[in-house]
């Protein structure tokens, strides 16, 4: 069941990927998600390093959904240890995606259905792009 949501927090979603997460993914956002989000949005091309267990995998696969959602042509290739790892990745990214409450808050992204695949994916864009 979808959860209901006011038009000031859809805007508010669809500016912050804090609160995104909040609302949309349900986390609870700590000082360092927020900070790490901060970076993220003050730098085009960053590196963030954390130990195991603080949830860089998690904010950075919502992270990658909120900058498709705010930008259909952005083009993401995720990189992990292994391939087996980044494609389960990147299918959680699809899945969100796919999830009712993402497309209350962005509901003009739409699957591209010819190249929709598990492990990689494009969305509908007014941009032509070779390659997902």
């Amino acid at each position: 069941m979808t959860q209901i949501i006011d038009s000031e927090l859809i805007e508010a979603c669809r500016r912050s990927p804090n609160v995104f997460a909040n609302c949309v993914m349900g986390f609870a956002q700590g000082e360092i998600h927020k900070r790490m989000q901060k970076h993220l949005t003050m730098h085009d091309n960053c590196y963030c390093e954390y130990p195991r267990g603080h949830g860089k995998t998690s904010q950075l696969t919502m992270r990658c959904a909120w900058e498709i959602g705010n930008d259909p042509s952005v083009r993401i290739k995720y990189i992990q240890q292994s391939e087996t790892e980044a494609k389960k990745t990147t299918g959680l990214i699809k899945s969100i995606l796919e999830s009712d409450l993402y497309k209350v808050v962005f509901p003009e992204i739409e699957p591209d259905m010819d190249t929709w695949r598990t492990s990689d994916f494009k969305v509908k864009t007014k941009k032509w792009q070779r390659d997902a």
